[in-house]
């Protein structure tokens, strides 16, 4: 096997303890039968963040296709399916993932992720992780002559020295270790952006084609960033112009720089990786467009990152005996926002949604000093007409729902109090599972500041 030049700034440390942990999950059920099954189950995960309602099908005979006659199932909303276990003639398998959504960053997940494995080490006992280290080391594999097992074992090794991981970190789940997290995100986003770059320089060309022929040059030349510029174009037949050559060489080198100094910040921990992509995705989409929109006359400037562990972890919201809520407060994912203000004592109403709200705080040099704002969803059953008081501990506002609530199919609302001294609001979580409102229980939450 040819000798690989080291390329990645950042040293991945050895494995390390809790970095391979595994949750518990729910069974899947899949929606094709194959003719070949024993009656137990393996488990996986699609992760990049983890992919929900992702395609997962095992393609028993490595020609990179989900068969009719080969079973697929359906991801949860972590990313994880499970599969029979078959019996099987063949030494090797694929699992291929598709389609679905990103967890992280909301986004549709419209690559391809494989990997490849030996039949005879699947068993009730596996987690098979589909990630881009285990699609990396399946392209390497497919590039080979004979595809065979020692062919196998020559693309992890070869991925292994790319990417300075040892073998058992290739399988590894990324969103359970900030290191991998970081390298994995290294490989997605550089990959974007050539994507980005070859797509605006040849509209035409084969998406497959393209992703297939990215993630070669990427192994064979590794990722170093101007040499696969030049080989894309050889290979592709196209041209790119020097300024975003230019470009996308130094937005990689900013992502790089951003991930190995994120991956020592020892304030982050693996809770905060979803915020990290999300983050990191809005960022480099800002790049994408820029590549996009590029004509002979622009001109293309980095976009600097700038994530810290500070930044991702911010809140606008009083922590203190607070439990984290992503909703908590946040006039989205189909909230409505009502707001009162003791300079007009007069309660305010949503009469559709059968819901009041009156400040009582002390009025002061702004509107902003006693506006309370009420969170709440829609509701979907019939108003009662009959109404349910709620004061907080207090005195400081009241809010008033119908008795229809509690046959809501969404009973959750959330009072945001004015900011205090420190110019943070205190959130408070009220669950209307009762006509009684002193039935009803309260619980401080946070959510993180909105990402920008």
């Amino acid at each position: 096997m040819r000798r690989v030049r080291k390329f990645f700034v950042f040293i991945v440390s050895t494995f390390l303890l809790g970095c391979g942990e595994e949750s518990n999950y729910t069974t899947q059920d899949d929606s094709n039968a194959t003719p070949t099954l024993t009656q137990d189950r393996f488990n996986g995960i699609v992760v990049d963040g983890y992919i929900k309602n992702a395609k997962v099908c095992f393609d028993r005979n490595l020609d990179g296709v989900c068969s009719t006659d080969e079973q697929t199932t359906q991801t949860d909303a972590n990313g994880r399916y499970q599969l029979y276990i078959e019996d099987l003639n063949a030494t090797l398998v694929e699992i291929i993932a598709t389609e679905g959504e990103d967890t992280s960053t909301n986004r549709n997940f419209s690559g391809v992720f494989r990997t490849v494995l030996k039949s005879d080490t699947i068993n009730t006992d596996s987690t098979v992780i589909i990630s881009p280290m285990t699609d990396l080391v399946a392209q390497s594999f497919f590039n080979s002559t004979n595809r065979s097992v020692e062919d196998l074992a020559d693309a992890k090794n070869l991925l292994s020295q790319v990417l300075d991981l040892n073998l058992t970190q290739l399988e590894q789940d990324p969103m359970i270790c900030i290191d991998l997290f970081a390298l994995s995100q290294e490989i997605e986003h550089t990959k974007l952006l050539l994507e980005a770059v070859s797509k605006k320089n040849k509209p035409q060309v084969d998406m497959l084609l393209l992703e297939s022929e990215i993630k070669t040059q990427l192994i064979e030349l590794d990722f170093d960033i101007e040499k696969i510029l030049i080989a894309l174009e050889i290979r592709l037949e196209f041209s790119i112009p020097e300024k975003e050559k230019t470009f996308v060489t130094a937005q990689a080198k900013e992502l790089k720089n951003q991930l190995n100094s994120l991956s020592k910040d020892t304030s982050l921990n693996i809770e905060n990786l979803n915020r990290l992509q999300k983050a990191l995705d809005i960022k480099q989409q800002t790049a994408y467009e820029l590549i996009a929109s590029a004509d002979e006359n622009s001109t293309l400037q980095v976009v600097t990152l700038n994530i810290t562990g500070e930044s991702l972890t911010q809140t606008n919201f009083n922590t203190t005996n607070a439990i984290f809520d992503a909703d908590g407060c946040v006039a989205k994912n189909g909230f409505h926002a009502l707001k009162s203000n003791a300079f007009f004592p007069e309660t305010v109403e949503d009469t559709q949604n059968g819901v009041g709200l009156k400040s009582s705080y002390s009025r002061g040099e702004a509107l902003d000093d006693s506006e309370l704002v009420l969170y709440y969803p829609s509701l979907n059953v019939a108003l009662s007409n009959d109404v349910t008081v709620v004061f907080d501990e207090d005195s400081n506002y009241y809010f008033t729902f119908d008795k229809s609530w509690e046959q809501n199919s969404n009973r959750t609302v959330y009072v945001k109090t004015p900011a205090d001294t420190q110019e943070l609001s205190s959130c408070y979580r009220y669950e209307l599972s009762s006509s009684h409102a002193n039935e009803i229980t309260v619980v401080k939450v946070f959510s993180y500041s909105e990402l920008d």
